[in-house]
């Protein structure tokens, strides 16, 4: 029996880790595959430039390939990229919601910043088939199977008088038995967890987290142990003991989780998509009849944009529709942004409140660990959309006044375009935002073992 459920554990977290495996690559896969549409992308644009200084072919056409419309809009675009995570492939996390790429665009950040990857809503509702899922969810359900009747399988067979008449105590002997027989499943935990990081992690840099991820297995694993401990020194049948051992899992593992993201998305609610929607259409709507308008206003703001006559040219032409275009997007901005911030401020209280409770559960302590280390934590996901939104308005500020000015862009600049780089977070604020989760969990640890050395001296004198 104890065999058996070694051996489905250890087959079920090498296909978790494996299922791990294959999302990592394919995220790898479509970010060399954007890398490579860029670049063949950019060196196409700088030979069409090159051959139209040169006189070789006309910039006649609907856009000029040289205006900023045509190169910061289509065909200069860069892409928005954040690398795998450091160990993503032992937990995939927030990874299947959250974008790691966006291509660039003028238009609004509302557009450019939500146009992400189509995924099946069956396979995000029911979420990721990881380590990190084996470990929380399963490894609990594997252990209890183990050790739900440490004393209650002796006493059923008369055999627990027996043992104890040896020179052997209650403490040792159940000690004994609890590390047995968890301390293989820990070993196989451990095992595929380092196998997994060092074969498939992201460089050296994995080291202290596959050393996080083993402490937070050993946390993880002495807390379901003492747990069972605990259970079985109440004396009640084995029956008993598996019935109790499962409603904590259901409980902690199921029910609390649950839980806490109703009770948060009932307390914060979300506004409603459609209105966002609405909000944005009506604002563009406004702003587009406004249109010229605001292109004065905002070239009497900024002067030094307005697109300079030769000396003894005629007055400048009207304004052009790109022009227009470029100046109601940012009205529509704007009007947007406190739209727009209400979904994040909703999201925000969301998560404050799920942070608050959420040491309710070891589970969900243990969750938002391994998210932490592996790198697919939210922090991560929301740093990565700062920097993204920083650099889409670094994007626009460097092609608006070539709009406004009607500046043409030469082959030379192409390779001089602003550029994406991803700031990684430091390792340091990794831990210290982990901190009060592995303390929280060690206490949980350090109270389960508490308690089942306390109920054993009480089982003992009940003998």
């Amino acid at each position: 029996m104890a065999l058996a459920c070694l051996g489905l554990f250890l087959a079920l977290l090498l296909y978790a880790l494996a299922s791990g495996t294959f999302q990592q690559q394919r995220q790898q896969q479509t970010l060399a595959a954007t890398a490579q549409e860029e670049t063949e992308r950019l060196a196409k644009l700088k030979a069409q430039l090159l051959r139209i200084e040169s006189g070789k072919a006309s910039a006649a056409g609907f856009l000029d390939p040289r205006s900023g419309t045509a190169i910061g809009n289509t065909s200069g675009v860069r892409y928005i990229t954040m690398p795998p995570a450091p160990l993503g492939t032992l937990s995939v996390g927030l990874g299947d919601l959250h974008p790691y790429f966006y291509k660039l665009s003028l238009r609004s950040k509302s557009f450019t910043l939500n146009n992400e990857e189509l995924e099946n809503p069956l396979n995000l509702l029911s979420g990721p088939f990881d380590l990190a899922f084996g470990i929380v969810i399963l490894f609990p359900l594997f252990l209890i199977a183990l050790n739900y009747n440490l004393l209650s399988a002796e006493r059923e067979q008369g055999t627990l008088a027996l043992i104890l008449s040896q020179p052997i105590s209650l403490k040792a002997l159940v000690t004994g038995k609890v590390l047995v027989r968890g301390g293989a499943l820990v070993v196989a935990a451990v095992a595929v967890t380092l196998a997994g990081g060092l074969l498939f992690g992201a460089g050296a840099a994995v080291f202290p987290r596959l050393l996080a991820w083993t402490a937070i297995i050993l946390l993880y694993g002495l807390f379901w142990m003492g747990l069972c401990v605990w259970v079985n020194a109440w004396g009640r049948s084995s029956a008993t003991n598996a019935i109790a051992l499962s409603a904590f899992w259901l409980g902690f593992c199921l029910i609390i989780p649950s839980a806490l993201n109703i009770a948060a998305s009932a307390l914060y609610p979300i506004p409603s998509r459609v209105e966002m929607i609405q909000s944005l259409r009506t604002a563009g709507k406004e702003a587009q009849e406004q249109g010229s308008r605001l292109l004065s206003r905002y070239l009497e703001d900024h002067p030094e944009f307005a697109p300079a006559p030769a000396p003894g040219a005629p007055p400048a032409p009207a304004p052009d529709f790109g022009s227009i275009t470029y100046a109601v997007q940012m009205e529509v901005d704007k009007r947007t942004e406190p739209v727009l911030a209400r979904f994040e401020q909703a999201i925000a209280q969301q998560q404050a409140f799920v942070d608050r409770l959420r040491y309710l559960s070891p589970a969900v302590l243990a969750q938002g660990a391994l998210n932490e280390f592996s790198g697919t934590g939210l922090a991560r996901y929301r740093g990565f959309q700062l920097q993204a939104e920083r650099f889409h308005r670094t994007w626009q500020q460097y092609f608006f006044p070539k709009i406004f000015q009607k500046a043409k862009l030469t082959s030379g600049e192409i390779d001089t375009l602003p550029r994406f780089r991803y700031q990684e977070e430091s390792l340091e604020a990794v831990v210290a935002r982990s901190a009060p989760l592995l303390a929280v969990l060690t206490l949980l640890s350090l109270l389960a073992g508490g308690l089942s050395l306390a109920s054993l001296r009480k089982f003992k004198r009940s003998l």
